[in-house]
């Protein structure tokens, strides 16, 4: 469902909102676990038009399972059609040396938070510096996984588990699925907790736009 142009100015705005990069919607619908990201972070979750069109639906022939994503009524596209927000697109790929539709995504994922103060998550790291410097508040997928353990939405043990389904296979996270980094997967829970009881009602998904959540996972990898 993509939401048109007129649409835009009645979407909602702030850090209790998300905007979903391609890699989140993929790995998480590989493992069947795509309904997850609705519950969590519904009822809509926004993304890139440009993500479903020109990313999943180009590539359907290829990837025919990606058709459960396109056809999640929670999933709500938003096009980048403000001209501010298209330089800004342009600016980004022209600086990344991107070629044809490379990393449009990640572009328009950082121009669609920073006007509408949604949070990003996004492991891209071109895209999350980035972001950084348009002051957008973005995490990674694994520090998601966390922080929705650290508020009750999935227990810790549920949670490793759905890491390590991930993690198995793409291997690229900050804590890889060996058993050797599920202490400190569980530690990470009990550090974001504590963060998430600082901010009471409010600390989901607000707590995904505090900053230095995901260096606080780099710092317990190394110290634990």
């Amino acid at each position: 469902m993509a939401v048109s142009g007129k649409d835009t100015v009645a979407l909602p705005t702030g850090p209790g909102f998300v905007c979903l990069d391609a890699m989140v919607l993929i790995h998480f619908n590989r493992v069947g676990r795509l309904k997850v990201l609705r519950d969590w972070l519904g009822p809509r979750v926004f993304t890139a038009n440009v993500i479903t069109e020109q990313e999943l639906r180009r590539g359907l022939p290829r990837h025919p399972e990606n058709r459960a994503i396109l056809d999640s009524e929670w999933l709500f596209p938003v096009p980048v059609d403000e001209m501010e927000d298209i330089a800004l697109v342009a600016s980004l790929r022209r600086r990344w040396g991107s070629k044809d539709d490379q990393d449009r995504g990640e572009a328009e994922v950082v121009a669609l938070c920073a006007r509408y103060g949604w949070t990003a998550i996004m492991d891209d790291e071109v895209g999350r510096k980035a972001a950084k410097e348009h002051t957008v508040p973005c995490v990674y997928m694994l520090t998601t996984v966390l922080a929705a353990a650290s508020c009750g939405l999935i227990t810790p043990a549920e949670a490793w588990r759905l890491h390590c389904s991930i993690e198995r296979e793409r291997k690229r996270a900050v804590l890889s699925a060996g058993e050797s980094h599920r202490p400190v997967f569980m530690k990470c829970v009990e550090q974001f907790t504590r963060v998430g009881e600082k901010l009471g009602d409010r600390r989901w998904p607000e707590i995904l736009a505090m900053k230095g959540l995901d260096d606080l996972v780099i710092w317990t990898r190394r110290n634990t």
